[in-house]
């Protein structure tokens, strides 16, 4: 089995039963399947990065979990098919399960951001470029 990450948004104006319905929907034809959950999250309402069927927000919930490979394919259909859910991703997931079990222990944040030393993209940005003309 594998370690998957999904996360879904579905429409901000559900009431809060019917999230709640979908998270456990979720749940359920993950287990149904053969996967066990490790985590979930339910991030909340969010502003979305740009509007998604003329909505700003969105509410999000993310999933970790064990599944054979056939499972992430099963959710992509459902999640199709469900016009309550806007967008989604499923992804291979990196998290080393022992060490995320330490962290939970000792209380530390789940999924804080790393900052890279240095950019990503080899540029400093634009502020940067200008202290650069004017030292030159």
């Amino acid at each position: 089995m594998r370690l998957y990450e999904t996360t879904f948004i579905t429409d901000s104006q559900l009431p809060e039963i019917e999230i709640e319905a979908e998270i456990k929907r979720v749940e359920d034809l993950i287990k149904s399947n053969g996967g066990e959950i490790v985590e979930t999250q339910r991030w909340g309402l969010r502003r979305l990065a740009y509007e998604i069927e003329k909505r700003r927000q969105g509410y999000y919930a993310h999933f970790l979990y064990q599944a054979l490979p056939a499972v992430p394919a099963l959710l992509d259909a459902s999640f199709k098919v469900n016009e309550k859910i806007m967008r989604h991703l499923t992804v291979v997931s990196e998290i080393n399960l022992e060490e995320r079990a330490r962290q939970i222990a000792e209380g530390i944040a789940p999924y804080r951001a790393v900052l890279p030393d240095e950019p990503r993209f080899g540029g400093h940005g634009r502020r940067d470029r200008r202290s650069e003309q004017e030292d030159n």
